[in-house]
């Protein structure tokens, strides 16, 4: 497991909020594997979330601080075999104990997974859908904190601040447009760590 898993029920909750409104498209549209011939893998990345961290290798009392600088991985595909969308929550990018340096996953702060499924629910429907729908924008609290590189792993992962775009040989473009006569009403879930479907309903 790759997250904290008292994220999950946050993640969750955001990801049924935020992905029962889009309308039809053509499934063709989204990307396949070379490998399997199913949908690709799609990576999306939330940069700068708030989130606190705890070490409970301190005695009695766990040691805590806190980073406006955690990553999140997203990803989704279109499973052409299921024919439903999924995302799944792939990584949160951990930070180390300043004092005794184990590594640790983050427990974001609250809003900050409903903001990361908006932004990725966003893009999926501005890149599969067509133009998103005019929504009112929401601002996002920022409140900066200088990472001690040494202790984040983004950073020595060489992706903080910024995200590097990385390589997708096994990526085969879906269509371009939409071919009217396969319009579908498209399906999402959200699967867990083990696979396990999650539907918005």
């Amino acid at each position: 497991m790759y997250f904290n898993r008292d994220n999950w029920e946050e993640y969750l909750t955001a990801f049924r909020e935020t992905f029962q409104t889009f309308c039809s498209t053509d499934p063709d549209r989204f990307p396949i594997d070379c490998r399997s011939g199913d949908g690709y893998w799609v990576r999306y990345t939330g940069s700068k979330l708030r989130a606190e961290f705890s070490c409970n290798q301190h005695g009695k009392d766990s040691f805590v601080w806190s980073s406006s600088e955690v990553q999140v991985d997203l990803k989704f595909r279109y499973n052409f075999e299921a024919r439903r969308g999924e995302v799944r929550v792939a990584r949160e990018m951990r930070q180390r104990c300043p004092r005794l340096h184990p590594w640790h996953y983050p427990k974001i702060a609250e809003g900050e997974a409903l903001w990361i499924m908006k932004k990725l629910a966003n893009q999926i429907e501005k890149d599969f859908y067509g133009e998103p729908p005019k929504t009112n924008k929401s601002i996002k609290e920022v409140y900066w904190h200088e990472n001690e590189c040494a202790e984040c792993e983004a950073c020595l992962l060489e992706r903080c601040p910024r995200v590097r775009r990385m390589p997708q040989p096994n990526r085969i473009r879906g269509r371009d447009g939409y071919n009217v006569n396969n319009l579908q009403n498209i399906d999402w879930a959200l699967l867990d760590e083990n696979g396990h479907v999650f539907h918005i309903k």
